[in-house]
Protein backbone atom coordinates (compact mmCIF):
# COMPACT_ATOMS: atom_id res chain seq x y z
CA UNK A 1 0.00 0.00 0.00
CA UNK A 2 1.17 3.60 -0.30
CA UNK A 3 2.23 5.75 2.30
CA UNK A 4 3.59 9.29 2.34
CA UNK A 5 6.42 10.41 4.53
CA UNK A 6 8.88 13.69 5.05
CA UNK A 7 11.73 13.57 2.46
CA UNK A 8 13.99 14.07 5.15
CA UNK A 9 13.30 10.40 6.52
CA UNK A 10 14.72 9.02 3.34
CA UNK A 11 17.94 7.54 3.08
CA UNK A 12 20.25 6.26 0.11
CA UNK A 13 19.98 1.88 0.78
CA UNK A 14 23.73 1.10 2.76
CA UNK A 15 23.50 -2.59 1.87
CA UNK A 16 25.80 -4.65 -0.25
CA UNK A 17 24.01 -5.57 -3.50
CA UNK A 18 24.14 -4.78 -7.51
CA UNK A 19 23.07 -1.16 -8.23
CA UNK A 20 20.89 -0.66 -11.98
CA UNK A 21 20.35 2.88 -12.90
CA UNK A 22 17.28 3.52 -15.21
CA UNK A 23 15.09 6.46 -16.59
CA UNK A 24 14.12 8.18 -13.55
CA UNK A 25 14.94 5.29 -11.34
CA UNK A 26 17.04 3.00 -9.49
CA UNK A 27 17.11 -0.70 -8.08
CA UNK A 28 18.91 -2.05 -5.78
CA UNK A 29 19.20 -6.17 -5.63
CA UNK A 30 20.74 -6.72 -2.12
CA UNK A 31 23.83 -9.63 -2.58
CA UNK A 32 21.85 -11.19 0.21
CA UNK A 33 18.49 -12.93 -0.13
CA UNK A 34 17.04 -12.66 2.22
CA UNK A 35 16.57 -8.55 2.31
CA UNK A 36 14.24 -7.36 0.31
CA UNK A 37 14.87 -5.47 -2.70
CA UNK A 38 15.00 -2.09 -2.95
CA UNK A 39 13.60 0.63 -6.12
CA UNK A 40 13.44 4.28 -5.71
CA UNK A 41 12.26 7.25 -8.15
CA UNK A 42 14.82 9.65 -8.27
CA UNK A 43 12.81 12.05 -11.36
CA UNK A 44 9.08 11.39 -11.97
CA UNK A 45 9.33 13.12 -14.99
CA UNK A 46 10.71 10.28 -17.71
CA UNK A 47 7.93 7.70 -15.89
CA UNK A 48 5.28 9.62 -17.95
CA UNK A 49 6.44 7.58 -20.94
CA UNK A 50 4.62 4.07 -21.36
CA UNK A 51 8.21 2.92 -22.27
CA UNK A 52 9.83 4.15 -18.61
CA UNK A 53 6.89 2.30 -16.87
CA UNK A 54 6.80 -0.64 -18.66
CA UNK A 55 10.87 -0.60 -17.76
CA UNK A 56 9.90 0.04 -14.01
CA UNK A 57 7.33 -2.69 -14.03
CA UNK A 58 9.62 -5.41 -15.41
CA UNK A 59 12.11 -4.21 -13.23
CA UNK A 60 9.88 -4.24 -9.69
CA UNK A 61 8.89 -7.60 -11.47
CA UNK A 62 12.41 -9.42 -11.55
CA UNK A 63 13.45 -7.88 -8.13
CA UNK A 64 10.05 -10.00 -6.54
CA UNK A 65 10.70 -13.80 -7.78
CA UNK A 66 9.91 -16.24 -5.20
CA UNK A 67 9.61 -15.16 -1.92
CA UNK A 68 11.68 -12.17 -2.47
CA UNK A 69 10.05 -8.56 -1.83
CA UNK A 70 10.72 -4.78 -3.07
CA UNK A 71 10.26 -2.01 -1.17
CA UNK A 72 9.42 1.31 -3.68
CA UNK A 73 10.32 4.35 -2.56
CA UNK A 74 9.08 7.56 -4.46
CA UNK A 75 11.61 10.22 -3.82
CA UNK A 76 11.39 13.04 -6.84
CA UNK A 77 8.74 14.98 -4.85
CA UNK A 78 9.81 18.42 -4.28
CA UNK A 79 6.25 20.70 -4.94
CA UNK A 80 2.58 20.13 -5.42
CA UNK A 81 2.86 18.67 -9.17
CA UNK A 82 5.37 16.62 -8.42
CA UNK A 83 3.43 14.75 -5.15
CA UNK A 84 0.05 14.34 -7.69
CA UNK A 85 2.67 12.68 -10.56
CA UNK A 86 3.48 10.63 -7.47
CA UNK A 87 0.63 9.46 -6.19
CA UNK A 88 -0.65 8.83 -9.56
CA UNK A 89 2.90 6.73 -10.09
CA UNK A 90 1.94 5.31 -6.69
CA UNK A 91 -1.70 4.13 -7.71
CA UNK A 92 -0.36 2.38 -10.83
CA UNK A 93 1.83 0.30 -9.36
CA UNK A 94 -0.53 -0.63 -6.89
CA UNK A 95 -2.51 -1.87 -9.51
CA UNK A 96 0.39 -3.49 -11.49
CA UNK A 97 2.43 -4.96 -8.70
CA UNK A 98 -0.30 -5.21 -5.82
CA UNK A 99 2.43 -6.67 -3.15
CA UNK A 100 4.88 -4.33 -3.32
CA UNK A 101 4.69 -1.57 -0.78
CA UNK A 102 4.94 1.85 -2.09
CA UNK A 103 6.07 4.85 0.23
CA UNK A 104 6.54 8.71 -1.09
CA UNK A 105 8.78 10.92 0.45
CA UNK A 106 7.71 14.47 -0.36
CA UNK A 107 9.19 17.91 0.68
CA UNK A 108 7.10 18.79 3.10
CA UNK A 109 7.98 22.82 3.16
CA UNK A 110 7.03 23.30 -0.20
CA UNK A 111 4.22 21.98 -0.94
CA UNK A 112 0.65 23.69 0.34
CA UNK A 113 0.11 22.18 3.70
CA UNK A 114 -3.49 21.09 2.64
CA UNK A 115 -2.90 19.34 -0.15
CA UNK A 116 -0.29 17.55 1.60
CA UNK A 117 -2.65 16.66 4.23
CA UNK A 118 -5.55 15.61 1.68
CA UNK A 119 -2.90 13.07 0.25
CA UNK A 120 -1.58 12.05 3.58
CA UNK A 121 -4.75 10.91 4.89
CA UNK A 122 -5.86 9.00 1.40
CA UNK A 123 -2.08 7.79 0.91
CA UNK A 124 -2.70 3.96 2.59
CA UNK A 125 -6.19 3.88 0.49
CA UNK A 126 -6.20 3.66 -3.09
CA UNK A 127 -9.82 4.36 -4.06
CA UNK A 128 -9.56 7.42 -1.81
CA UNK A 129 -6.52 8.65 -3.50
CA UNK A 130 -8.17 7.99 -6.47
CA UNK A 131 -10.94 10.83 -5.60
CA UNK A 132 -8.25 12.56 -3.74
CA UNK A 133 -5.85 12.88 -7.24
CA UNK A 134 -9.43 13.78 -8.99
CA UNK A 135 -10.31 16.45 -6.27
CA UNK A 136 -6.97 18.45 -6.49
CA UNK A 137 -6.57 18.65 -10.08
CA UNK A 138 -9.86 19.40 -10.66
CA UNK A 139 -8.99 22.23 -7.86
CA UNK A 140 -5.95 23.55 -9.57
CA UNK A 141 -7.87 23.72 -13.12
CA UNK A 142 -10.64 25.92 -11.47
CA UNK A 143 -8.16 28.16 -10.19
CA UNK A 144 -5.68 28.20 -13.13
CA UNK A 145 -9.19 29.12 -15.32
CA UNK A 146 -10.15 31.54 -13.10
CA UNK A 147 -6.49 32.78 -13.69
CA UNK A 148 -6.74 32.45 -17.28
CA UNK A 149 -3.49 31.27 -17.05
CA UNK A 150 -3.14 28.67 -20.22
CA UNK A 151 0.27 27.76 -19.97
CA UNK A 152 0.28 26.48 -16.56
CA UNK A 153 -3.27 24.34 -17.69
CA UNK A 154 -1.14 23.08 -20.78
CA UNK A 155 1.42 22.05 -18.02
CA UNK A 156 -2.07 19.81 -16.29
CA UNK A 157 -2.48 17.98 -19.67
CA UNK A 158 -0.30 14.42 -18.52
CA UNK A 159 -1.88 14.54 -15.28
CA UNK A 160 -5.70 14.70 -16.33
CA UNK A 161 -5.22 11.56 -18.10
CA UNK A 162 -3.91 10.02 -14.72
CA UNK A 163 -6.67 7.61 -15.31
CA UNK A 164 -5.45 6.10 -18.39
CA UNK A 165 -2.01 6.50 -16.76
CA UNK A 166 -2.53 4.17 -14.16
CA UNK A 167 -4.91 1.61 -15.93
CA UNK A 168 -1.83 1.92 -18.99
CA UNK A 169 -3.84 0.54 -21.52
CA UNK A 170 -5.50 -2.33 -19.39
CA UNK A 171 -8.83 -2.14 -20.23
CA UNK A 172 -9.77 -4.18 -16.74
CA UNK A 173 -8.07 -2.28 -14.79
CA UNK A 174 -9.63 1.30 -16.44
CA UNK A 175 -13.00 -0.05 -15.43
CA UNK A 176 -11.84 -0.74 -12.09
CA UNK A 177 -10.16 2.56 -11.69
CA UNK A 178 -13.85 4.48 -13.58
CA UNK A 179 -15.93 2.18 -10.73
CA UNK A 180 -14.13 3.87 -7.85
CA UNK A 181 -14.60 7.01 -9.23
CA UNK A 182 -18.39 6.84 -9.61
CA UNK A 183 -17.66 8.06 -13.28
CA UNK A 184 -19.25 4.39 -14.98
CA UNK A 185 -22.26 5.36 -16.85
CA UNK A 186 -25.48 2.72 -17.46
CA UNK A 187 -26.98 5.12 -19.53
CA UNK A 188 -26.49 7.09 -22.90
CA UNK A 189 -28.33 10.12 -23.91
CA UNK A 190 -29.62 10.46 -27.92
CA UNK A 191 -29.86 13.33 -29.77
CA UNK A 192 -33.10 12.39 -31.16
CA UNK A 193 -34.12 15.72 -33.09
CA UNK A 194 -32.47 19.23 -32.93
CA UNK A 195 -36.01 20.51 -34.12
CA UNK A 196 -38.49 21.77 -31.66
CA UNK A 197 -41.66 23.98 -31.48
CA UNK A 198 -40.52 26.11 -28.74
CA UNK A 199 -37.09 28.44 -28.59
CA UNK A 200 -36.80 28.46 -24.65
CA UNK A 201 -34.78 31.66 -23.56
CA UNK A 202 -31.93 29.74 -21.63
CA UNK A 203 -32.14 26.47 -24.02
CA UNK A 204 -28.15 25.99 -24.70
CA UNK A 205 -29.40 23.65 -27.80
CA UNK A 206 -28.79 24.64 -31.88
CA UNK A 207 -32.24 24.27 -33.27
CA UNK A 208 -32.11 22.98 -36.98
CA UNK A 209 -33.65 20.45 -39.34
CA UNK A 210 -31.53 17.61 -38.49
CA UNK A 211 -32.57 14.12 -36.71
CA UNK A 212 -30.57 11.04 -35.33
CA UNK A 213 -31.08 7.95 -38.20
CA UNK A 214 -33.00 4.76 -36.80
CA UNK A 215 -29.48 2.73 -37.73
CA UNK A 216 -27.16 5.34 -36.41
CA UNK A 217 -29.44 5.69 -33.23
CA UNK A 218 -29.51 1.09 -32.95
CA UNK A 219 -25.86 1.16 -33.26
CA UNK A 220 -25.37 3.75 -29.94
CA UNK A 221 -27.93 1.31 -28.18
CA UNK A 222 -25.47 -1.32 -28.86
CA UNK A 223 -22.62 0.28 -26.87
CA UNK A 224 -24.72 0.57 -24.11
CA UNK A 225 -26.19 -3.38 -24.35
CA UNK A 226 -22.55 -4.48 -24.78
CA UNK A 227 -21.89 -2.69 -20.79
CA UNK A 228 -20.83 -4.85 -18.18
CA UNK A 229 -23.90 -3.70 -16.37
CA UNK A 230 -26.72 -5.88 -15.71
CA UNK A 231 -29.31 -2.53 -16.42
CA UNK A 232 -28.93 0.00 -18.54
CA UNK A 233 -31.12 3.52 -19.56
CA UNK A 234 -31.63 4.98 -22.87
CA UNK A 235 -32.51 8.55 -22.83
CA UNK A 236 -34.47 10.47 -25.34
CA UNK A 237 -33.56 14.07 -25.64
CA UNK A 238 -33.28 16.80 -27.85
CA UNK A 239 -35.08 19.42 -29.25
CA UNK A 240 -38.18 17.89 -28.71
CA UNK A 241 -37.84 13.92 -29.10
CA UNK A 242 -41.94 13.52 -28.92
CA UNK A 243 -41.97 15.23 -32.38
CA UNK A 244 -40.43 11.14 -33.22
CA UNK A 245 -43.03 9.38 -32.04
CA UNK A 246 -43.13 6.58 -33.85
CA UNK A 247 -39.33 6.23 -34.50
CA UNK A 248 -38.93 7.08 -30.26
CA UNK A 249 -41.62 3.56 -30.17
CA UNK A 250 -39.55 1.47 -32.57
CA UNK A 251 -36.10 2.31 -30.44
CA UNK A 252 -37.97 1.35 -27.51
CA UNK A 253 -39.79 -1.86 -28.45
CA UNK A 254 -36.40 -3.38 -30.56
CA UNK A 255 -34.25 -2.51 -27.39
CA UNK A 256 -36.72 -3.97 -24.70
CA UNK A 257 -36.53 -6.97 -26.64
CA UNK A 258 -33.00 -7.45 -26.89
CA UNK A 259 -32.41 -6.60 -23.39
CA UNK A 260 -34.66 -9.77 -22.80
CA UNK A 261 -33.05 -11.93 -24.92
CA UNK A 262 -29.51 -10.74 -23.06
CA UNK A 263 -31.01 -10.90 -19.49
CA UNK A 264 -30.54 -7.57 -19.22
CA UNK A 265 -33.43 -4.92 -17.51
CA UNK A 266 -33.88 -1.79 -19.46
CA UNK A 267 -35.22 1.22 -18.76
CA UNK A 268 -36.07 5.01 -20.53
CA UNK A 269 -36.09 8.23 -19.57
CA UNK A 270 -37.82 10.99 -21.99
CA UNK A 271 -36.96 14.77 -21.49
CA UNK A 272 -40.20 16.24 -23.15
CA UNK A 273 -41.55 19.82 -23.36
CA UNK A 274 -45.05 18.04 -22.82
CA UNK A 275 -47.02 19.56 -25.94
CA UNK A 276 -47.19 16.23 -27.77
CA UNK A 277 -47.76 13.41 -24.87
CA UNK A 278 -50.90 12.18 -26.14
CA UNK A 279 -53.17 9.63 -24.49
CA UNK A 280 -52.25 6.93 -27.10
CA UNK A 281 -48.68 7.25 -26.76
CA UNK A 282 -48.96 7.60 -22.84
CA UNK A 283 -50.45 3.99 -23.30
CA UNK A 284 -47.24 2.84 -24.91
CA UNK A 285 -44.94 4.19 -22.91
CA UNK A 286 -47.00 2.40 -19.71
CA UNK A 287 -45.84 -0.79 -21.13
CA UNK A 288 -42.37 -0.45 -20.27
CA UNK A 289 -39.89 1.14 -17.50
CA UNK A 290 -40.03 4.90 -18.48
CA UNK A 291 -39.67 7.86 -16.40
CA UNK A 292 -40.54 11.67 -18.60
CA UNK A 293 -38.87 14.96 -17.80
CA UNK A 294 -41.40 17.36 -18.28
CA UNK A 295 -39.97 20.88 -18.70
CA UNK A 296 -42.28 23.06 -16.15
CA UNK A 297 -41.19 26.88 -15.37
CA UNK A 298 -43.92 27.67 -13.03
CA UNK A 299 -47.49 29.53 -13.37
CA UNK A 300 -48.25 30.04 -17.26
CA UNK A 301 -46.93 33.46 -17.19
CA UNK A 302 -43.46 32.27 -16.34
CA UNK A 303 -43.88 29.23 -18.53
CA UNK A 304 -45.13 31.04 -21.69
CA UNK A 305 -42.29 33.86 -20.83
CA UNK A 306 -39.35 31.67 -21.20
CA UNK A 307 -40.51 29.19 -24.10
CA UNK A 308 -41.54 31.22 -27.15
CA UNK A 309 -43.58 29.05 -29.28
CA UNK A 310 -42.60 29.10 -33.30
CA UNK A 311 -46.64 28.72 -34.26
CA UNK A 312 -47.65 31.78 -32.26
CA UNK A 313 -51.13 30.26 -31.53
CA UNK A 314 -49.39 27.47 -29.25
CA UNK A 315 -50.47 27.68 -25.63
CA UNK A 316 -46.95 25.98 -24.59
CA UNK A 317 -48.53 26.15 -20.98
CA UNK A 318 -52.07 24.87 -21.21
CA UNK A 319 -50.57 22.24 -23.59
CA UNK A 320 -48.35 21.23 -21.24
CA UNK A 321 -51.04 20.86 -18.32
CA UNK A 322 -53.51 18.96 -19.98
CA UNK A 323 -51.17 16.41 -21.40
CA UNK A 324 -49.94 15.35 -17.99
CA UNK A 325 -53.35 14.30 -17.14
CA UNK A 326 -52.43 11.69 -19.61
CA UNK A 327 -49.39 10.63 -17.60
CA UNK A 328 -51.07 10.52 -14.26
CA UNK A 329 -53.71 8.28 -16.04
CA UNK A 330 -51.39 5.54 -17.58
CA UNK A 331 -49.04 5.43 -14.33
CA UNK A 332 -45.81 6.62 -16.24
CA UNK A 333 -43.65 8.15 -13.08
CA UNK A 334 -42.73 11.72 -14.13
CA UNK A 335 -40.88 14.51 -12.80
CA UNK A 336 -40.63 18.23 -13.25
CA UNK A 337 -37.57 20.29 -13.96
CA UNK A 338 -37.46 24.08 -13.69
CA UNK A 339 -35.15 26.36 -14.84
CA UNK A 340 -34.71 30.41 -13.55
CA UNK A 341 -32.20 32.97 -15.00
CA UNK A 342 -31.16 35.94 -12.97
CA UNK A 343 -34.07 37.92 -14.58
CA UNK A 344 -37.19 35.09 -13.72
CA UNK A 345 -35.67 34.74 -10.58
CA UNK A 346 -37.92 36.74 -8.60
CA UNK A 347 -40.88 34.77 -9.36
CA UNK A 348 -39.21 31.45 -8.55
CA UNK A 349 -41.33 31.03 -5.17
CA UNK A 350 -44.53 31.54 -6.45
CA UNK A 351 -43.59 29.62 -9.91
CA UNK A 352 -42.42 26.56 -7.34
CA UNK A 353 -45.69 26.66 -5.53
CA UNK A 354 -47.30 26.80 -8.90
CA UNK A 355 -45.75 23.66 -10.11
CA UNK A 356 -46.29 21.85 -5.87
CA UNK A 357 -50.43 22.65 -6.87
CA UNK A 358 -49.96 21.07 -9.92
CA UNK A 359 -49.23 17.70 -8.55
CA UNK A 360 -45.53 17.26 -9.15
CA UNK A 361 -43.73 15.43 -6.42
CA UNK A 362 -40.64 15.10 -7.86
CA UNK A 363 -38.78 18.42 -8.70
CA UNK A 364 -35.21 19.89 -9.54
CA UNK A 365 -34.75 23.15 -9.81
CA UNK A 366 -32.28 24.27 -11.67
CA UNK A 367 -30.44 27.76 -12.25
CA UNK A 368 -29.41 28.08 -16.25
CA UNK A 369 -26.35 27.87 -17.88
CA UNK A 370 -24.65 30.44 -19.63
CA UNK A 371 -25.40 33.51 -17.31
CA UNK A 372 -23.32 34.60 -14.65
CA UNK A 373 -24.90 34.35 -11.20
CA UNK A 374 -23.18 36.35 -8.09
CA UNK A 375 -22.88 34.96 -4.13
CA UNK A 376 -26.46 37.04 -3.21
CA UNK A 377 -28.77 34.95 -5.65
CA UNK A 378 -27.00 31.63 -4.86
CA UNK A 379 -27.51 32.70 -1.07
CA UNK A 380 -31.48 33.42 -2.03
CA UNK A 381 -31.60 30.39 -4.07
CA UNK A 382 -30.57 27.91 -1.15
CA UNK A 383 -32.61 29.50 1.12
CA UNK A 384 -35.31 28.92 -1.17
CA UNK A 385 -34.67 25.41 -1.32
CA UNK A 386 -34.47 25.38 2.47
CA UNK A 387 -38.09 26.93 3.20
CA UNK A 388 -39.57 24.77 0.84
CA UNK A 389 -37.74 21.63 2.84
CA UNK A 390 -38.82 22.97 5.88
CA UNK A 391 -42.39 23.50 5.17
CA UNK A 392 -43.20 20.31 3.85
CA UNK A 393 -40.39 17.93 6.36
CA UNK A 394 -39.12 16.51 3.80
CA UNK A 395 -36.15 15.40 5.45
CA UNK A 396 -37.86 13.56 8.24
CA UNK A 397 -40.14 11.99 5.91
CA UNK A 398 -37.52 10.57 3.38
CA UNK A 399 -39.76 8.68 0.73
CA UNK A 400 -42.99 9.55 1.89
CA UNK A 401 -42.21 13.91 1.58
CA UNK A 402 -45.30 15.59 -0.32
CA UNK A 403 -42.14 16.03 -3.03
CA UNK A 404 -38.51 15.78 -3.60
CA UNK A 405 -36.13 18.30 -4.74
CA UNK A 406 -33.77 16.50 -7.05
CA UNK A 407 -31.18 19.28 -6.49
CA UNK A 408 -30.02 17.55 -2.73
CA UNK A 409 -28.68 14.63 -4.72
CA UNK A 410 -24.95 14.29 -3.99
CA UNK A 411 -24.21 14.30 -7.83
CA UNK A 412 -26.23 17.02 -8.82
CA UNK A 413 -23.39 19.65 -8.88
CA UNK A 414 -21.85 21.87 -10.92
CA UNK A 415 -24.48 20.98 -13.66
CA UNK A 416 -22.21 21.96 -15.90
CA UNK A 417 -19.67 19.47 -15.64
CA UNK A 418 -22.09 16.52 -16.27
CA UNK A 419 -20.18 13.99 -17.61
CA UNK A 420 -23.12 11.87 -19.18
CA UNK A 421 -22.87 10.61 -23.16
CA UNK A 422 -24.62 11.76 -26.01
CA UNK A 423 -24.86 10.90 -29.57
CA UNK A 424 -25.95 14.06 -31.74
CA UNK A 425 -28.04 13.74 -34.72
CA UNK A 426 -24.97 13.09 -36.89
CA UNK A 427 -24.53 9.85 -35.29
CA UNK A 428 -21.10 11.42 -33.62
CA UNK A 429 -20.45 10.52 -29.26
CA UNK A 430 -20.10 13.71 -27.50
CA UNK A 431 -20.01 14.29 -23.52
CA UNK A 432 -22.95 16.37 -22.93
CA UNK A 433 -21.52 19.11 -21.16
CA UNK A 434 -20.13 19.94 -25.08
CA UNK A 435 -23.04 21.86 -25.83
CA UNK A 436 -23.94 23.77 -22.25
CA UNK A 437 -22.67 27.07 -24.00
CA UNK A 438 -23.24 26.52 -27.74
CA UNK A 439 -25.43 28.54 -28.09
CA UNK A 440 -24.17 31.83 -25.41
CA UNK A 441 -20.28 31.32 -26.30
CA UNK A 442 -20.73 30.73 -30.22
CA UNK A 443 -16.59 31.88 -30.59
CA UNK A 444 -16.08 28.26 -29.63
CA UNK A 445 -14.06 25.83 -31.33
CA UNK A 446 -16.23 22.83 -32.86
CA UNK A 447 -17.03 20.19 -29.68
CA UNK A 448 -14.44 17.29 -29.61
CA UNK A 449 -16.39 13.97 -30.60
CA UNK A 450 -15.97 10.13 -30.83
CA UNK A 451 -17.16 8.07 -33.10
CA UNK A 452 -19.47 4.78 -32.07
CA UNK A 453 -16.91 2.97 -34.99
CA UNK A 454 -14.09 3.71 -32.17
CA UNK A 455 -15.56 1.93 -28.69
CA UNK A 456 -17.22 -1.29 -28.30
CA UNK A 457 -19.05 -0.82 -25.15
CA UNK A 458 -19.91 2.53 -23.04
CA UNK A 459 -17.64 0.86 -20.67
CA UNK A 460 -14.74 2.28 -22.41
CA UNK A 461 -15.75 6.27 -22.44
CA UNK A 462 -15.46 7.78 -18.82
CA UNK A 463 -14.01 11.26 -17.94
CA UNK A 464 -13.80 12.40 -14.64
CA UNK A 465 -14.89 15.86 -12.99
CA UNK A 466 -11.31 17.46 -13.87
CA UNK A 467 -11.71 16.02 -17.45
CA UNK A 468 -14.52 17.71 -17.89
CA UNK A 469 -13.65 20.59 -17.10
CA UNK A 470 -10.45 20.49 -19.20
CA UNK A 471 -12.13 19.60 -22.18
CA UNK A 472 -14.51 22.61 -21.54
CA UNK A 473 -12.00 24.99 -21.60
CA UNK A 474 -10.42 23.23 -24.52
CA UNK A 475 -13.98 24.14 -26.60
CA UNK A 476 -14.49 27.55 -25.50
CA UNK A 477 -10.75 28.84 -24.53
CA UNK A 478 -10.49 32.14 -26.88
CA UNK A 479 -7.95 34.69 -26.48
CA UNK A 480 -11.29 36.93 -25.12
CA UNK A 481 -12.19 36.78 -21.55
CA UNK A 482 -15.61 36.43 -21.84
CA UNK A 483 -15.72 32.50 -22.34
CA UNK A 484 -13.58 31.51 -19.64
CA UNK A 485 -15.22 34.22 -17.22
CA UNK A 486 -18.70 32.50 -18.02
CA UNK A 487 -17.71 28.71 -17.64
CA UNK A 488 -15.63 29.55 -14.54
CA UNK A 489 -18.23 31.35 -13.11
CA UNK A 490 -21.04 28.66 -13.48
CA UNK A 491 -18.21 25.92 -12.16
CA UNK A 492 -18.07 28.38 -9.44
CA UNK A 493 -21.95 28.78 -8.78
CA UNK A 494 -22.76 24.93 -8.65
CA UNK A 495 -19.62 24.24 -6.34
CA UNK A 496 -21.25 26.88 -3.91
CA UNK A 497 -24.60 25.61 -4.64
CA UNK A 498 -23.49 21.98 -3.82
CA UNK A 499 -21.92 22.99 -0.45
CA UNK A 500 -24.22 25.22 0.91
CA UNK A 501 -26.81 22.58 -0.22
CA UNK A 502 -24.95 19.87 1.71
CA UNK A 503 -24.55 22.21 4.69
CA UNK A 504 -27.71 22.61 5.38
CA UNK A 505 -29.70 19.52 4.59
CA UNK A 506 -27.05 16.73 3.91
CA UNK A 507 -27.61 14.68 0.63
CA UNK A 508 -30.87 12.81 0.87
CA UNK A 509 -31.52 9.94 -2.26
CA UNK A 510 -34.27 8.63 -3.25
CA UNK A 511 -34.07 5.29 -4.74
CA UNK A 512 -33.12 5.25 -8.65
CA UNK A 513 -34.24 3.59 -10.78
CA UNK A 514 -31.92 3.56 -13.47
Amino acid sequence: MPSLSAIEAWTLPQEPGAVEKHAGFSTLQPADPTRSARLWVEDLEPLRQPEARTALVEALAAMTRGDQHAQVDIIGVHHGDDLIDGAILALYLHFKSPHAPVRIFADQRRINAQVYRLFEQAMDKPALLLKTVDHVIFARLHYLVGEQDHQRIAALASQLRFIELCADGNREIAHRLARVLDVHKRNLQLMSTRRCQLRCVYCPVDKRDADLSLADAQRAIEVLLNSSNRRFRVDFAGGEPLLRKPWVRELIETTHRRAQRLGKRDSYYLVTNGIELSDDFCRFLSGFDVELEISLDGTEASHNRNKIPLDRRLNPYRSLIANVAHVRKHGIRYNAVLVFTPDTFPSLHADLEHILAQGFNNIAINYAIGYLWDDDLIAQYVDLVGDFVARYDMLAQGDEAPFFIKNLRHKAEPTVLNSELMVDTDGSLHLLSEWQFAKALRRGQPPFSYSLDQIESIDDVFFTKAQVYHLLYEIYRSDQEDPLRLIHNSVATGLQVSQRLREAFGTPERPRHD
